[in-house]
Formats: structure tokens, C-alpha cells, sequence
């Protein structure tokens, strides 16, 4: 698995784990520790996401041919 492998693996891993907390949340409906985790893995994975996608998309705006 080569570094950027793991770059992109992490904020899904990330999104993903937040995501099934906050689905799961309904079986631990009193903690409020495992719902602000999920909360913040779900958001810290949708904003590396979001990091990513501009900097791909600056970086092929940059590649281009024109």
C-alpha cells in the first residue's frame, strides 16, 4: 500500500466510522460522548473529503492543455 493509498484511505475511514455511529446512535441514546464522536468523525471525514476534491480539482485545472 503505497502513502497516497493511506491518504485517501483515512478520511474514509473517517466518514465511514462517523456515519455508523450516528446510524447506531439510536441503541445508545443516552451517551452523549459516542454521539459527539460519531458527529466529529463524520465531519472531520466530510472536510478531508472536501480538502481533496479542491485539491484535485486545482490540480487538474493546472494539468491541463489548452
Amino acid at each position: 500500500m503505497k502513502s497516497s493509498d493511506l491518504i485517501l484511505l483515512a478520511p474514509a475511514i473517517a466518514f465511514a466510522g462517523g456515519l455508523t455511529g450516528l446510524m447506531q446512535h439510536t441503541a445508545y441514546p443516552d451517551d452523549v460522548l459516542y454521539l459527539a464522536t460519531s458527529v466529529f468523525l463524520f465531519i472531520v471525514g466530510v472536510a478531508a473529503f472536501g480538502g481533496l476534491l479542491l485539491l484535485v480539482r486545482a490540480s487538474l485545472n493546472e494539468n491541463e492543455d489548452s
